[in-house]
């Protein structure tokens, strides 16, 4: 791949190997959370693979935001250290849906 004249596009068998590879990657480092899995596209052209056509999942998993009376609690730190903290206080998200 000539890399300076590239646009930035991939192929979906180059994307395939791409989060393949991304999902593999993610399952060796993060032992605690649940594994990427590929899901071959339902509807895919006559002329590729079923399996190159598709996208990544993650399910199973929880992305939490804390609530703003903590957030605004946590930046009056006098001290000026930042500070963490878990609330048990947290709304639910869900904006994890990529097309």
């Amino acid at each position: 791949m000539d890399v300076l004249n590239w646009d930035g596009t991939l192929s979906a068998k180059d994307f395939r190997i791409g989060a393949i590879a991304f999902a593999q990657k993610w399952e060796t480092l993060n032992l605690g959370y649940p594994p990427w899995s590929w899901v071959p596209s339902p509807k895919h052209p006559p002329l590729t693979s079923p399996e190159e056509e598709g996208y990544l999942s993650l399910e199973k998993i929880r992305i939490s935001r804390p609530k703003q009376e903590d957030v605004d609690q946590n930046s009056q730190n006098v001290t000026g250290e930042e500070e963490t903290s878990c609330s048990e206080k947290e709304d639910d998200i869900d904006d994890a849906t990529l097309w």
